[in-house]
């Protein structure tokens, strides 16, 4: 459980840089 939650929590904060930098209008692959 504290697994999965552990990848949950990378995923997650992933995701929020990948906003934070869309939003600044940087470089995306997608």
């Amino acid at each position: 459980m504290t697994g999965c939650n552990k990848i949950l929590t990378a995923i997650f904060q992933h995701l929020v840089v990948e906003a934070v930098i869309a939003a600044k209008g940087g470089p995306t692959s997608y």
